[in-house]
């Protein structure tokens, strides 16, 4: 990687992470300019401004981050219904509705109109 440039390295960096990274805090990060993006150092500068906040913004978790969150595309249904859904619940503090809001969710952002309707 020493030759690579900075995209390279922040895309190698991200894909490290995991999707879970990259689709619940790293597309909602806020950068200086754009080109901080491209920058690890930028990148790990952010995710350690987000995990040393001390609280979790519970409305936002929820409202922005749970409740809006549907299977991409081309994304198979198994992968969008693993462990995110539950990680992200966690930290929304839904407590005893915590899964029947997970069954929901997956319901609801499934893409594929005849399998939700199977499930529902």
């Amino acid at each position: 990687m020493n030759d690579r440039d900075d995209r390279k390295h922040a895309a190698v960096f991200i894909a490290c992470l995991g999707s879970a990274a990259h689709h619940t805090l790293f597309r909602t990060f806020n950068f200086d300019n754009d080109g901080d993006r491209a920058k690890v150092d930028k990148i790990k500068e952010a995710f350690d401004e987000h995990w040393s906040m001390g609280e979790v913004n519970v409305t936002y978790t929820s409202g922005t981050v749970f409740h809006q969150r549907v299977q991409q595309t081309g994304r198979i249904n198994r992968k969008f219904r693993r462990r995110p859904s539950q990680t992200i619940a966690k930290l929304c503090t839904f407590e005893q509705l915590e899964d029947s809001l997970i069954r929901d969710r997956i319901i609801i952002g499934i893409r594929v109109d005849l399998t939700r309707r199977r499930l529902l």
